[in-house]
């Protein structure tokens, strides 16, 4: 039982790693690019769709529910995940990767708010604790470096409900296949099906001139979509092992993991992509990341 845990977080760790690396070649077509974001969004979703269609046949069976259980789910998953993405990327037009996957941490005040108004969920002390915890942890951040525009942060806002919206769906997902065989195969299948149904979204903008062109595609396209589709692949079987809630736990440290890439990135000389930062720049970040990952667990320990 340790030893999978320990692999589990492993993987957890592992893929907001990669993750980060989405997000920086995202922000580089971004920055680089005049075409629309969806450009680069509509070739990348219809590209992580063939190796899901190629691999969905290996772990289909007699077993799993009707196609109309999950297809709609799927879809609107990957709706939500088209818009939170396009939302984001709109943000690094100005703001390093660094700094905007520490404060994708703000999906747990943003859902919390809405249980609580909507839905009338009630929390511990320790979870509102959490919450607060991640008002100063953003505004260090936004102090950590050149000033954030009000329109990037209103461009987060709007992601971070839209991946709020797709973590519900994604729950939904696993819930359908959990039942279906072995520990791994369920959390598969649900990840396979929703890049699957990612294919229809790319299929169609592509279809509509949403195109990147050559020396993007090569540059920014295909590596955005190589590393996001490896980072949810490798937190599927992360959540299978410790489970939805803990692996969110352990993923709220991307914000310690994406400041330590960006300071070595930008070191290794690649400004474009990173602000280099002073001491006192990054010793706030890192600040503000161990806070945000305080406030996840806290929220969570009692989930």
């Amino acid at each position: 039982m340790i030893e999978k845990m320990h692999i589990g977080v492993f993987l957890g760790l592992l893929a907001m790693a990669v993750q980060y690396f989405s997000l920086v070649f995202s922000g580089k077509f971004a920055r680089e690019s005049r075409r629309n974001i969806f450009a680069l969004l509509a070739p990348a979703f219809a590209a992580m769709a063939v190796p899901s269609l190629v691999a969905l046949p290996f772990f289909w069976g007699p077993d799993l529910p009707p196609f109309r259980a999950y297809a709609g789910t799927a879809m609107l998953c990957m709706f939500f995940c088209v818009a939170g993405n396009a939302a984001v990327f709109c943000m690094l037009k100005t703001v390093d990767a660094s700094r905007v996957s520490p404060l994708i941490a703000f999906k747990v005040p943003v859902l919390a708010l809405f249980y609580f108004v909507l839905r009338g969920e009630q929390y511990t002390a320790w979870q509102w604790l959490g919450v607060l915890l991640v008002v100063p942890a953003g505004w260090l951040l936004c102090k950590a470096g050149r000033p954030i525009p009000a329109r990037a942060l209103a461009w987060l806002g709007l992601g971070v409900v839209c991946y709020d919206a797709c973590d519900y769906c994604i729950g939904l997902l696993l819930e359908t296949f959990g039942p279906c065989g072995a520990m791994w195969r369920g959390p598969m299948l649900a990840f396979l099906v929703m890049h699957a149904a990612g294919g229809v979204y790319g299929a169609a903008g592509m279809a509509c001139g949403l195109w990147p062109g050559r020396a993007h595609l090569a540059r920014s396209v295909l590596p955005f979509a190589l590393f996001w589709f490896l980072s949810l692949g490798i937190s599927f079987p992360c959540f299978a092992m410790i489970g939805l809630v803990n692996g969110n736990i352990v993923q709220s440290s991307r914000g310690l993991i994406a400041v330590g890439l960006g300071w070595c990135v930008a070191r290794a000389g690649f400004g474009g992509l990173e602000e280099p930062v002073t001491a006192a720049v990054f010793f706030r970040r890192v600040v503000s990341g161990l806070l945000l990952i305080l406030a996840a667990v806290l929220f969570n320990l009692a989930r």
